[in-house]
């Protein structure tokens, strides 16, 4: 699976904690992008709910040898089967949980929507009562009708988010009050902190994630002329605020920040601050693609030029060491590699890279990692899942030369 949305990781955290070394429960989740039609069809999301479920299991069902038997053959299963199989799959658990967000991402047109709601409903219907399934959508029309055939048979619970907007927007106040009461912010005057806290409640719609972006663009203004014009000028949604931190970054880091994000979206686990560093010692397009003085004195600054994009998290008690991991956030590498987004990027000095395809972007890091000096290899995807493949094998014989 790629990258989650922050909101959905929350509810995957809390099953995951809730029934940890659980053999008997099994978690899949599937979020649906607008901007990827590989997660909008009702056969992606079963082959990729039926993967993470026998990934839970201790035997593989007959059914899914039967798949593999068949697409040895070159042929696909149609959805009817696959759906079949998908239940087959939940069996034997005391509990499945089955989560789908953004239903309405999935484009109404050419009855790919339908096809969606009605698998989901098949499923629901066909299932024993182990499957707990819990969908995420904003209330269109059609997806509500779908909902409400399953709700008349079954026991269900409809949750309106926007039923609870007061509740949210205090708890985003307090959020907001505790940030305004750390040392940062001393030397603000109490209007100025009201005037803060009122402008970015009313455009937050909600998320927790947009009131901190905001405050790393806050952070450094020193007069009240220039906060004031900040929060009068808000950008609006999480999509917006991105695009503005990005083109916020110097121009002359702009081709490295871009470059350490592809290495974040590709990394099989989160990069460590000193293998960030790395990085910046790299640029294959240039005649030297190895330079040693480029490299980033200080580890850490990487978190001052992508401030919001990037976080820092310790390791694990228990892990190898203490170095700290540089972590993205996952929502904001959806938006990257969603490139219709963020127009603003085809302007940046990275050879139009974010106006490849997801598959084109990885082959380069191919190519660093046969560099001795990176030692990252092991961290990127396996060839084996992109799908040019014949360009991946020319970079890896390429880099062997």
């Amino acid at each position: 699976m790629w990258p989650v949305p922050e909101n959905l990781s929350q509810v995957i955290s809390h099953l995951k904690e809730a029934h940890q070394g659980d053999p008997q429960v099994a978690l899949a989740y599937f979020y649906i992008s607008f901007n990827d039609e590989q997660k909008q069809t009702a056969v992606g999301m079963i082959e990729s709910i039926v993967k993470q479920i026998c990934c839970c299991r201790p035997d593989t069902p007959l059914s899914i040898k039967a798949l593999e038997d068949l697409k040895a053959r070159g042929h696909q299963p149609d959805l009817q089967t696959l759906q079949s199989i998908l239940v087959e799959t939940l069996q034997g658990f005391s509990s499945v949980y089955v989560i789908v967000d953004a239903l309405d991402e999935c484009p109404d047109v050419d009855y790919g929507r339908g096809d969606l709601l009605s698998c989901l409903a098949t499923i629901y219907q066909k299932s024993s009562r182990n499957l707990h399934m819990f969908w995420t959508s904003r209330r269109e029309k059609n997806i509500e009708i779908s909902y409400r055939s399953i709700e008349s048979r079954f026991e269900t619970w409809d949750i309106d988010l926007s039923a609870y907007k007061p509740a949210i927007d205090h708890d985003i106040g307090l959020f907001i009050d505790r940030t305004l009461s750390s040392i940062a912010y001393n030397s603000w005057p109490k209007e100025l902190k009201d005037e803060t806290r009122k402008g970015l409640i009313e455009k937050s719609d909600g998320m927790f994630r947009y009131i901190s972006c905001q405050f790393e663009s806050l952070r450094p203004l020193r007069k009240a002329a220039e906060i004031r014009k900040a929060l009068h000028d808000l950008p609006k949604g999480l999509d917006a605020t991105y695009n503005r931190m990005l083109q916020r970054i110097n121009r002359e880091e702009q081709k490295h920040a871009a470059r350490v994000l592809e290495w974040l979206s590709f990394s099989l686990r989160p990069l460590l601050l000193e293998e960030i560093a790395e990085i910046f010692t790299l640029d294959i397009e240039d005649d030297e693609p190895f330079d040693a003085d480029n490299r980033l004195v200080t580890p850490v600054a990487v978190l001052d030029f992508l401030a919001g994009l990037v976080t820092e998290v310790p390791r694990h008690i228990g892990d190898e060491d203490d170095d700290h991991h540089a972590r993205k956030n996952t929502d904001v590498i959806e938006s990257l590699l969603n490139m219709a987004r963020i127009r603003d990027l085809a302007r940046w000095g990275c050879d139009s890279a974010w106006h490849k395809t997801a598959d084109e972007l990885v082959l380069p890091l191919y190519y660093a990692c046969s560099i001795d000096a990176l030692k990252l290899a092991g961290i990127i995807i396996e060839a084996d899942s992109i799908s040019a493949i014949s360009e991946v094998e020319w970079i890896i014989q390429l880099a062997i030369k």
